[in-house]
């Protein structure tokens, strides 16, 4: 296994894994999206599945910490674990460094 590996924990990434599949196979959502970021769009687009899905898993992630990065990009504390996933997938957490966007630099 490659250095780069190593630097993941194994078991939050095989739970992110199982999260995009079951987003995937009986709900027919994005590939690399979970259930928690496609439930926090849903609600707020008003849309039904968001409203019952949301409140559910907010309440599993309750013991979770504010993300300082996360945050930022809101402009706002992220107190709920739905909008910090929808966040999250945003900056491109779930990918490898090598697929995220680079910073741009000041020429």
């Amino acid at each position: 296994m490659s250095k780069d590996v190593d630097q993941y924990a194994f078991w939050p990434n095989f739970g992110i894994a199982i999260d995009q599949l079951l987003n995937v196979f009986p709900c027919f959502g994005y590939a690399d999206e979970t259930l928690s970021a496609r439930s926090y769009r849903a609600w707020k687009n008003g849309r039904y599945p968001g409203k019952l899905m949301m409140p559910f898993i907010d309440f599993l992630f309750l013991w979770q910490a504010q993300d300082t990065e996360v945050n930022a990009v809101a402009g706002k504390a992220v107190p709920r674990h739905c909008e910090r996933a929808f966040y999250k997938e945003k900056l491109r957490r779930s990918l490898p460094p090598e697929y995220r966007d680079e910073p741009k630099q000041d020429e």
